[in-house]
């Protein structure tokens, strides 16, 4: 049985009312004044080709549901399916949101969720860059010390997970899985092994390039589901 190694890099910095309208540069957006109920019908989707996410945009946690083109089960016999590779879930308990809008830039292809909770108003960008080929969720606030709450990633394939300072890692193998439309078939000719890392990046504020630096990322295991694999980062207040 063949190995490939597939590999993703992401990076953490209802009836809807909803429509389209231009951007600040002219371009079309799509807007909602609620966040996704709905993976396939109201999330948001973000890509470059290679890696993409679908953005729910909840404020007490949000969602982040992320995939990698090359994650497949299947042989050169059976052509399988596409397989999802797991979810971010951030954290942060506010509750009261009021001013809340999310649209998706269609020209810049950004991902935007503003809303004012507490006396704060947040703002979080998400976009996926090609050169760097990573995916970027940036959450920020006009109040020093907003942000604080936890960073959950979990695997749909049950991959093992670990911590490591501010970085997740989380790798498995596809070998025990096939697809429900192959007849049956216990196992392919190929099984990819496969890796995701998720970095969450801590900026002070206001933010200093000369003095910038990643705080310390507190850690503790989550209680596996028995759908996922759970594994879990405590952000400190930023």
């Amino acid at each position: 049985m063949g190995h490939t190694l597939a590999i993703g890099h992401f990076l953490v910095a209802l009836v809807l009312v909803g429509g389209v309208a231009p951007a600040a540069d002219g371009g079309p957006t799509l807007w909602y004044d609620k966040p996704a109920a709905d993976w396939e019908r109201e999330a948001l989707p973000i890509g470059n080709g290679r890696l993409g996410s679908m953005v729910f945009g909840t404020v007490e946690k949000e969602r982040l549901q992320f995939n990698e083109d090359s994650l497949w089960v299947g042989d050169e016999d059976d052509t399988g399916s596409y397989q999802a590779f797991g979810d971010v879930f951030v954290e942060l308990g506010h509750k009261g949101a009021t001013k809340y809008r999310r649209e998706l830039d269609i020209a810049r292809a950004v991902h935007t969720v503003t809303y004012e909770a507490g006396g704060v108003n947040y703002r979080r960008e998400c976009f996926a860059s090609h050169p760097a080929n990573v995916l970027v969720f940036h959450f920020t606030a006009d109040k020093p010390e907003s942000h604080s709450g936890a960073v959950v990633l979990t695997d749909a394939h049950k991959g093992a997970i670990t911590v490591d300072g501010n970085r997740f890692t989380v790798k498995g193998n596809l070998a025990a899985y096939t697809h429900s439309l192959s007849g049956g078939k216990k196992k392919y000719g190929i099984a990819l092994d496969y890796e995701a890392q998720v970095a969450v990046l801590a900026l002070s504020w206001p933010r200093n390039p000369a003095t910038s630096a990643t705080k310390s990322i507190r850690t503790r295991r989550a209680t596996p589901t028995p759908s996922s694999r759970p594994c879990s980062s405590n952000m400190p207040a930023i």
